[in-house]
Order: C-alpha cells, then structure tokens, then sequence
C-alpha cells in the first residue's frame, strides 16, 4: 500500500518559531510580558544600525537579551 507525498510529508520547523518560543519562555520565566526580549532585541538592532554598527556575522546575535 502506497501512500501519496502529501501524507508522507514532515512539517517544517523554522528556526524564527524556535527563537519565538525560547525568547517566550524567558519573558514567562523573568515574569516579563510576552514578546518582551523579542522588542528588545528588535530595539537593540535598530540602535545599532542609526549608530552604523557593523551586522553581526551570526543570527544567534539578533536578540541581545537572551
């Protein structure tokens, strides 16, 4: 019996959905609201860039508060 590619298929895991939620447990842990590492590194990575910083040469570096 041969099933068909579509039933077969894996879902896919990106890595921003794992980011997501590693930075929500944080914020549940720190008792921040959700989302709060996330704006801060969004904030953190806009004060660089009015600033003229280099890009980091890592994503891992995107979310300075972890």
């Amino acid at each position: 019996m041969s099933m068909s590619s579509d039933v077969m298929a894996r879902p896919t895991l990106r890595l921003a959905d794992i980011v997501n939620a590693i930075s929500d447990a944080l914020d549940l842990t720190a008792g921040q609201p959700a989302g709060h590492s996330l704006r801060c590194g969004w904030i953190g990575m806009h004060i660089g860039s009015v600033q003229a910083c280099p890009m980091p040469p890592s994503p891992i570096f995107i979310t300075p508060s972890f």
